[in-house]
């Protein structure tokens, strides 16, 4: 089991919801806005999505979210 911060599902679907609507997105505990990061598609795999890691720069708590 891990001892990591993570959001709950409630707040990862704020954060879902909040980038549907092209919101800044913010952390639901610290309200900060998230750092986010590209996550990379590795070459060899065509069918990955394309996905955006969100950092909280706070508490440590991160959401990866497709594009």
């Amino acid at each position: 089991m891990s001892d990591r911060p993570v959001f709950t599902r409630t707040e990862l679907a704020e954060l879902k919801g909040a980038r549907e609507r092209g919101e800044e997105l913010e952390c639901p505990r610290c309200h900060l806005v998230l750092k986010p990061r590209p996550v990379p598609r590795p070459p060899a795999v065509s069918y990955v999505r394309r996905r955006t890691w969100y950092l909280c720069p706070r508490c440590g708590r991160s959401a990866v979210l497709d594009d």
